[in-house]
């Protein structure tokens, strides 16, 4: 079990290094800004889309 918690501090360690690459990308800006907007007001179709996105900068 030690094994695994440190398997997922180590996951949770790569997706905040992530999130913050991602903070320097206007256009991953603008999308993440474009989201919560929507998911706000309830709207979370927009969720995939974001999605999408993220991946088309890196292709």
């Amino acid at each position: 079990m030690n094994d695994v918690n440190k398997n997922l501090r180590a996951f949770h360690l790569s997706i905040d290094e992530l999130l913050k690459a991602l903070a320097h990308s206007e256009d991953v800006n603008r999308t993440v800004a474009h989201t919560s907007l929507h998911a706000e007001s309830g709207d979370i179709t927009h969720l995939p889309k974001m999605k999408l996105r993220l991946e088309n900068i890196w292709s």
